[in-house]
């Protein structure tokens, strides 16, 4: 990975861990549905200017495959790596405390790594080196370093333990379409996937919300702003980033951004909630971004073979 590919994981690690605790305040006035669904309106309009301006940018946008050969390929993603996820993490964050969501979501590098070495002839395919393997482990053992120092409130009983579960969930079905999207929109470019992602998301899930879970009343300022801030920053621009990301470094290495999501919740808790950071967050700080280097600098890393073969590093 390059400093400018590393730049990039880290604002998209900023980004993405603020959009935990954007995602507890405007919870506690919205159902997830409804949230997720006014996320998706918000990234849609944002992304629609956004494609306008690349395809003045150069031919790219012109070469790439037509909408209508990819339209199952965006709605795929729609559903895998939108609706469900966010759906899932914003039900949990009714149930466990943000700073936990963002640990347990750090596990989507261990689901990617493993089906990207596991599935053949499917979806993609994805070999990591012993250094990138190691890494894998390495931040990991950060994540659960900074969890069982108490670094964030926990939580017990059923509906925690269901919590947890719709967390380890949402990260699987991000491994599954980090790894589809790697393979499917080779040569588009990253605005695209990120723009009909949203569109169809929203177009699915809105009027799902509309009728089964509505607003009881407008929101309060606090939870407007934190949905306006979830669906232009951390779905919007985050999404572009991500698509940029998958596109040079491929998944594996991209979705390490879940590593460095504990690490941001630390830093925002601090400084914005003011809570202490004990020495063990100190430690899993310094395992999560040795895994992340260490992962970063493996060799290795290919795809397996296609009609359009792209390799990373």
């Amino acid at each position: 990975m390059t400093p400018f590919d590393l730049s990039l994981l880290f604002v998209l690690a900023a980004i993405w861990g603020a959009s935990f605790l954007f995602i507890k305040v405007a919870v506690e006035e919205m159902s997830p549905m409804m949230l997720v669904a006014i996320r998706l309106v918000l990234a849609s309009l944002v992304l629609l200017p956004l494609q306008k301006v690349s395809r003045l940018a150069g031919p790219a946008d012109k070469l790439s495959p037509p909408w209508t050969s990819l339209w199952r390929s965006y709605l795929f993603v729609a559903v895998v790596n939108s609706v469900l996820p966010y759906v899932l993490i914003a039900w949990s964050e009714e149930r466990i405390a943000s700073g936990t969501t963002s640990i347990l979501n750090a596990t989507t590098p261990l689901f990617t790594a493993v089906l990207a070495a596991t599935v053949v002839g499917g979806v993609a395919r994805e070999r990591l080196a012993p250094m990138g393997l190691l890494g894998l482990l390495v931040g990991f053992a950060g994540v659960a370093v900074i969890s069982l120092g108490g670094g964030v409130e926990g939580g017990t009983g059923r509906s925690a333990i269901l919590g947890y579960g719709a967390v380890l969930l949402a990260s699987f079905t991000y491994g599954v379409g980090g790894l589809y999207a790697r393979r499917a929109f080779v040569d588009v470019p990253p605005v695209r996937p990120a723009l009909w992602q949203n569109v169809l998301g929203a177009g699915l899930l809105l009027p799902v919300a509309w009728l089964l879970t509505p607003l009881d009343g407008l929101p309060s300022l606090q939870a407007s702003a934190s949905v306006l801030a979830l669906g232009v920053l951390g779905t919007g621009v985050a999404l572009v980033l991500y698509y940029e990301l998958l596109a040079r470094v491929g998944a594996t290495r991209t979705v390490m951004v879940t590593y460095l999501l504990p690490v941001m919740a630390l830093v925002y808790g601090a400084l914005l909630l003011g809570e202490r950071v004990g020495w063990h967050s100190i430690v899993g700080l310094a395992f999560v971004l040795l895994g992340v280097m260490l992962t970063a600098r493996a060799r290795g890393v290919r795809d397996a073979p296609t009609k359009q073969r792209v390799e990373i590093g």
